[in-house]
């Protein structure tokens, strides 16, 4: 199957509303986790960046400010920053399009996901959080646009902005269902996250990340294994075409 035709392919839209849901509750799960912990969430650059302000402001008035915090934001954003340009160097260009390595992507979404616990342990918190920031740049660089619409899965600024547009926008344009059931599925399945991450974080603390890395890993291999069919199908089309010598 070509890239565009896989742009129409319902099986595809089908995978990508499921796949938003299950990652914006992973993100909203994630987060949760480390406002449960150290109160600093991991997807939230514009809050990071604004929290990084006021320190700085503190910093430059009060001889010195929280230099401790300043420097755990710094982290996060990098971290956050080098998970995107992992994404980047996975994926390719941000459209989503069949034959890309998304699987590989959410299999190394996973794997730092699950390693963060573990960092956690031996490293401390911190290291834990660095581990958990890169993992949503690169889950958030992963399907950032499908068919014209930005997707966005690990903070829901955009998402919510995009809902309102549309509804807005009825009297003008009559945009697909499927944009809403997206939109609206990102936003439920993101609190739904949050809820359970929070209560599993006061239950077994920072190794509840165990639970998000298993999604995506499960996530990771669906959609290998969703790519390996479409191989699979495209190569017995391409046979049925060819002429038969005897």
């Amino acid at each position: 199957m070509s890239q565009t035709d896989g742009a129409q392919d319902p099986r595809l839209k089908r995978f990508v509303v499921i796949a938003a849901a299950v990652l914006a509750a992973v993100a909203g799960f994630v987060n949760s986790v480390f406002l449960t912990s150290l109160f600093h969430p991991v997807s939230h650059v514009t809050g990071s960046l604004s929290q990084f302000s006021m320190d700085l402001h503190d910093g430059v008035h009060e001889r010195g400010g929280n230099l401790a915090e300043m420097g755990t934001l710094v982290t996060i954003l990098l971290a956050f920053f080098v998970g995107a340009i992992a994404a980047g160097t996975i994926v390719g260009p941000n459209r989503l399009v069949t034959g890309r390595r998304y699987g590989v992507a959410l299999l190394a979404e996973a794997a730092l996901l699950g390693a963060a616990p573990l960092a956690g342990i031996e490293l401390g918190l911190i290291a834990a959080m660095v581990l958990a920031a890169a993992a949503c740049g690169l889950q958030n660089g992963v399907f950032s646009n499908y068919r014209g619409m930005v997707m966005r899965t690990s903070h829901m600024t955009g998402t919510m902005t995009d809902l309102g547009v549309l509804i807005g926008g009825i009297r003008h344009q009559h945009s697909p269902l499927w944009k809403y059931l997206l939109l609206t599925a990102t936003l439920a399945t993101f609190v739904a996250g949050g809820v359970v991450g929070a209560h599993m974080a006061t239950m077994v603390g920072i190794h509840a990340l165990w639970v998000p890395a298993l999604c995506c890993a499960v996530l990771g291999l669906s959609y290998t294994s969703f790519r390996h069919g479409q191989y699979v199908g495209s190569k017995s089309q391409v046979s049925d075409r060819e002429p038969t010598h005897v």
